[in-house]
């Protein structure tokens, strides 16, 4: 395991972050995701100031009543703004035999608490993409108690979700199942 969280030059940067012997955190959001939603969340808020007139306009806006232009710029700075702040990740502790979910908006909101014990094996699977989307290999926790599996990764490349199944099983020390 690599510790200090370095690669050699030309390796792909691990996902985990190494807090110590013990503790594993994998965050994700914020990055190249935040650099697309910053268009939305600007033009949602540039259509909310229409109607309130701090965008000065020649003569009202026709067609549209004004609760539109609000209800319509509202949506898109919402989207925009969960992509510009959203945050989340996934602390696994052994010391203290817990695993910690959270999402929030630069800082945690919504917590959700695993015991350790409960994980039973790290599976790997194949999750064919459509038009829209490539297809990835999803590695998730899987135990009992747990309404549904913990999503931990989803790579796009089949040697490094491997690579990454391997090292989380042998961290969390359960067995990996590969059913891609």
């Amino acid at each position: 395991m690599n510790f200090l969280n370095q690669s050699p030059i030309g390796a792909k940067k691990s996902p985990f972050i190494y807090k110590d012997q013990a503790t594993l955190e994998i965050r994700s959001g914020g990055g190249c995701i935040s650099i697309f939603g910053l268009p939305f969340l600007l033009a949602g808020l540039f259509v909310m100031q229409i109607p309130l007139g701090i965008i000065p306009m020649k003569g009202p806006p026709e067609g549209l009543p004004s609760i539109f232009l609000v209800l319509f710029g509202s949506i898109f700075a919402a989207v925009g703004a969960c992509l510009v702040f959203g945050r989340s990740g996934i602390i696994m502790d052994r010391g203290t035999g817990r695993i910690l979910q959270w999402y929030g908006l630069l800082v945690p909101m919504k917590r959700t608490e695993y015991m350790l014990d409960s994980i039973r094996q790290v599976q790997m699977s194949f999750s064919s993409g459509d038009s829209d989307s490539a297809a990835t290999w999803p590695v998730k926790l899987y135990g009992e108690g747990i309404a549904k599996p913990i999503s931990v990764l989803q790579p796009t490349n089949f040697t490094e979700a491997r690579q990454l199944a391997e090292e989380l099983s042998r961290f969390l020390r359960k067995p990996l199942v590969d059913s891609s």
